[in-house]
């Protein structure tokens, strides 16, 4: 997310432009690239054969040679582990690149590259390929995951990275109270928690009271998984020689420490390091180091211990130094790019953007394509099934019909012309269409734009009662209001909301549209009084629903109080519906199920939404533009845009780019 000290009057400061002219939204855009079809083999039960590594590093940055002769740093071949990632995409004619001291600038997409996972897709995300972990293994009974390390391979601090790093991890985060309050249900698998045990210090075994054939999936970028700082439910690894300090359990004085740093309590300062900032000094194993933090720019440098090497075995990343600018809106994001200022961008880049960059294109040296794309919806809606400050208006909510008679009465075609510039798919929310269990049905449930059908329903449902103005009331006689909720993150979310807002007033549904600051979205829908949730359908690729127990459907979205009541052992909330919990039930089930059984169960799961519409839709599959200055070289033009579905900007690779001039 991006950081809110960019403001526009600050860009043109420092820019010295003027804002840009606008551009008929008449501009129509090439259809987006098509997405890869998924392929792999599921699930993944051993690492795939990997090139051997090369026999002896050979090069590395400028700056790390100068720090070696002046005594201040290893040796490469001591820095390095024995077995180094030999990185190869095959999707490009990759070039040996040169190293350079020129900064590569991206904004939203910079800190994606600063994260590392345990395992990777593949470069068209179809396949888990070795990272961090060199290989691992799935026992046939899917209970026992077995993962091994590099051995020699280091922190950005010069310290051994080995599987202390992981036990520590689950044993003194995961599993303790006061920095996880609730434990993540991913781990809680045949109703136990998963046990993880340190067989020597480069292997770890994660053990299960029942089958988890898809494991290796939650720890390969999907949904960010297998990272850093992913918290209990998306990280596998922390650096223990740092974090033990401010550990109680490690450290009596634990409390002191934090009081020095100006935090309360240990576990505050031991929070403030495990999140995505990625604090100054902190150690990691990512290709880029925070090192400097301004007003509007943060600034990150290579990792002297970074495992990658490429085919010829010269140290990665080759550009030694990236830069982050921030920014307060869309408009001044979209001027950093229009003036040339970044390097690299594929995060929040609307399609509605698409005309103005592409004019300015070879006058500032970029390139700017379509990625690949696995967003079902852009902008869609939860209603909060659970909605209690108004007891009456959530009963209606919780009713099918409301819902697929809300969903009638969008005009999907018109969004996709005037929002997307006639791109994208009129689409129900559901599962990517590239699941081997789709059915095309699920996406086309309600989604016939047809006024009278809507309206008929409403009147079925004892809506049929008019205000002066002409908006229905409730059957108690008060105004019926609906408050739709959303934040300006997406360049989608206000102008198809906008839209929606429209369509339902036409039927006499009268709704107000609320733009919240991005905490506040989300305080108020963890609070169970926001009415209807505005955000995108991603995570819906197959792996990362086999990984996640179909993310409950996000439950936690439409009916907070359920989940609630589910993840308390009925202590807190309220007790579901048979329909609600046979669903819950049937998702707990996936890591269990056999591959071979696993798409019906699935299939079933994904039925319910198809019926219920527990999330309206509205479009899909838009296409993401990416941009690229034209100068850098290995860039992979087939690559996907941010998708949550595979670690979002991280599959690009940017470690292997380099400066061709």
């Amino acid at each position: 997310m991006a950081r809110k000290e960019f403001t526009r009057r600050t860009f043109l400061r420092l820019s010295a432009v003027t804002a840009f002219g606008a551009i008929t939204a008449a501009c129509r855009v090439p259809a987006p690239t098509p997405v890869p079809e998924v392929k792999e083999e599921v699930p993944p039960t051993k690492a795939p054969e990997v090139k051997e590594p090369v026999a002896a590093p050979v090069k590395e940055a400028p700056a790390f040679a100068a720090k070696v002769k002046a005594g201040t740093l290893p040796p490469l071949e001591e820095r390095l582990p024995k077995e180094p990632l030999v990185l190869v995409r095959e999707s490009i004619e990759q070039e040996i690149g040169t190293y350079s001291d020129k900064a590569f600038v991206s904004a939203s997409a910079a800190t994606h590259q600063c994260h590392e996972y345990f395992l990777m897709l593949n470069d068209d995300c179809t396949k888990t390929i070795p990272n961090i972990a060199k290989s691992w293994k799935v026992s046939d009974d899917g209970k026992t995951f077995t993962l091994y390390l590099r051995e020699g391979m280091k922190w950005s601090d010069g310290e051994p990275f080995t599987a202390d790093d992981v036990m520590f991890w689950y044993e003194d985060f995961v599993n303790n109270e006061e920095l996880t309050p609730v434990f993540p249900r991913k781990w809680l698998v045949g109703g136990e928690r998963a046990k993880f045990v340190k067989v020597d210090d480069f292997t770890v075994e994660v053990q299960f009271a029942a089958p988890f054939y898809y494991i290796a999936y939650g720890i390969n970028s999907n949904a960010f998984a297998g990272r850093q700082n992913g918290g209990a439910g998306a990280g596998f690894y922390l650096p223990k020689h740092f974090l033990s300090q401010f550990h109680k359990k490690y450290n009596p004085d634990a409390d002191k420490l934090a009081k020095e740093r100006k935090y309360e309590n240990w576990y505050e300062v031991f929070g403030y390091f495990n999140s995505w900032r990625y604090p100054i000094g902190y150690p990691q194993l990512g290709a880029w180091l925070h090192v400097e933090e301004g007003d509007i720019a943060w600034t990150y440098e290579a990792n002297p211990y970074y495992f990658k090497v490429d085919p010829e075995g010269n140290q990665l990343p080759y550009i030694y130094t990236m830069r982050q600018l921030s920014w307060e809106d869309t408009e001044a994001h979209t001027m950093l790019m229009l003036t040339g200022q970044l390097d690299y961008e594929s995060w929040g880049i609307s399609v509605g953007d698409w005309p103005v960059l592409k004019k300015n294109e070879d006058k500032e040296k970029y390139d700017l394509w379509m990625g690949g794309d696995c967003w079902v919806g852009y902008a869609d809606f939860w209603l909060n099934e659970n909605y209690e400050v108004d007891p009456e208006l959530g009963e209606i909510m919780a009713k099918a019909e409301f819902r697929q008679a809300l969903s009638h009465a969008i005009n999907r075609d018109e969004i996709v012309e005037k929002v997307a510039l006639g791109n994208g798919v009129p689409m129900q929310g559901t599962v990517w269409r590239d699941c081997s269990f789709y059915k095309p049905e699920w996406g086309e449930a309600f989604v016939q734009y047809d006024t009278a059908k809507a309206n008929a329903m409403l009147d079925a449902l004892g809506l049929d009662k008019r205000d002066a103005e002409g908006f229905r009331t409730k059957p108690s006689g008060e105004k019926l209001t609906l408050i739709i909720e959303c934040t300006t993150a997406i360049p989608y979310w206000v102008p198809i909301s906008e839209l929606t807002k429209n369509y339902w007033d036409a039927v006499g549904i009268r709704t107000i549209l609320q733009v919240q600051e991005w905490t506040t979205l989300w305080t108020r829908l963890a609070s169970g009084e926001m009415q209807i949730f505005t955000w995108v359908i991603d995570n819906m690729h197959e792996f990362v629903l086999l990984a996640n127990k179909a993310h409950y459907t996000r439950m936690n979205w439409w009916g907070p109080k359920w989940w609630q009541w589910f993840t308390t052992d009925g202590k807190e909330g309220i007790a579901p519906p048979d329909d609600v919990k046979a669903l819950y039930e049937m998702c707990d089930k996936i890591p269990e199920t056999p591959p071979d059984q696993v798409g019906a169960l699935l299939a079933q799961i994904w039925e319910d939404q198809a019926k219920n519409i527990r999330v309206i839709g509205t479009i899909g599959y838009v296409g993401k533009p990416i941009l690229t200055r034209k100068a850098l070289g290995n860039v992979d033009y087939k690559a996907y845009a941010d998708n949550a579905d595979i670690g979002g900007c991280r599959n690009n690779w940017c470690e292997m780019w380099f400066w061709k001039e």
